[in-house]
């Protein structure tokens, strides 16, 4: 399995897992890989070009909202205190 870990793609983690007949998670392992720590695809790279751009272009798009307050991340405020699993994941746990 691989999953990202962290905001804005800064780590790849990958993982091992092992189920049984009936679907059940009997083994699991990972790594966290650290994205800046590996030289982007070429050929990946140029096929994503043109999602990238558009992407970046709706980043950058001011539409005139204002945050009256800091929006911390569920993830970010929940593992202060050590409480945040994400949705997706509760199933393996």
């Amino acid at each position: 399995m691989i999953g990202q870990a962290g905001e804005y793609g800064q780590h790849l983690g990958v993982m091992q897992v092992t189920f049984d007949e009936n679907g059940v998670v009997v083994d699991a392992s990972g790594e966290l890989l650290a994205a800046d720590d590996r030289e982007a695809d070429a050929d990946a790279a140029k096929r994503l070009e043109p999602y990238t751009a558009e992407i970046e272009t709706l980043r950058d798009t001011l539409i005139g909202a204002k945050a009256i307050s800091e929006l911390p991340t569920p993830a970010t405020a929940a593992a202060m205190n050590g409480a945040c699993v994400p949705m997706k994941q509760r199933w393996a746990i």
